[in-house]
């Protein structure tokens, strides 16, 4: 089985400084996805909300990891907190 993380992230454009807000999507197998479509206040530290916002806003690869981890039992780890299954069908 494999782990699969997800994190709220603050991006930051390092000539500029321009920060945007979103998550990232990576998996222990080499699997990743980065957004960063969120504005200051739609970023979340709720897990349950940035899990919901998560599956509305990532692509298929993104969608993919996540789904196993609801369906197939694979850990969930959301900023740095681990979930199972049968927790992450009650956030949905």
């Amino acid at each position: 089985m494999s782990t699969v993380a997800l994190v709220g992230t603050k991006f930051t454009t390092l000539h500029n400084g321009d920060e945007s807000y979103g998550f990232r999507i990576y998996s222990d197998t080499g699997e990743k996805e980065y957004s960063n479509v969120l504005s200051e206040s739609e970023a979340t530290n709720d897990d349950a909300s940035l899990f919901r916002v998560a599956l509305q806003l990532c692509d298929d690869t993104g969608r993919e990891m996540l789904h196993q981890c609801v369906q197939d039992g694979e850990t969930l780890e959301i900023n740095g907190h681990e979930y199972s299954s049968e927790e992450l069908n009650h956030m949905i």
